[in-house]
């Protein structure tokens, strides 16, 4: 999909390509600029958006027919303040380099990196939830 709209804007030049998710209304220029900076040092490939995850998803539990089920036990009784981070796309945008992409049609690349987002720089909005908290954000960023 995204290597049909490069060709049919026809902008296989390009040296990259941004995509910027509507669904994530707290994306600023200052970090995008900041994220290009970072794939053209690292000289990657794809450069993702990321957060990391506030509760680590050792602790994960999956619930089936009122019985818990611990989806790694045995790291679960190691201390949590020894669990590794863990990091997610978080909806926001990511770079592509266009003429790697175009050749490999899909997202995965071996030299991808990231650019992590602070909270409450990124929110991908889906649900109601989502909204109420964007409007808290929203809030406190622009008090009277």
């Amino acid at each position: 999909m995204i290597c049909d709209c490069i060709k049919k804007i026809n902008t296989q030049k390009l040296k990259h390509h941004f995509i910027v998710y509507a669904t994530n209304p707290l994306i600023n220029a200052k970090n995008l600029i900041n994220a290009y900076k970072k794939i053209i040092k690292l000289k990657s490939k794809i450069l993702i958006g990321v957060k990391k995850y506030d509760i680590s998803p050792i602790k994960a539990i999956s619930v089936e027919k009122n019985k818990l089920s611990f989806l790694f036990k045995k790291k679960l009784l190691q201390n949590s303040q020894n669990y590794a981070d863990f990091f997610y796309d978080d909806g926001s945008f990511t770079i592509l380099e266009t003429k790697s992409y175009l050749k490999r049609k899909n997202y995965i690349a071996n030299d991808t990196t990231y650019f992590l987002h602070k909270e409450n720089e990124s929110l991908d909005l889906n649900t109601m939830d989502d909204l109420i908290k964007l409007k808290k954000i929203y809030r406190s960023r622009f008090k009277p």
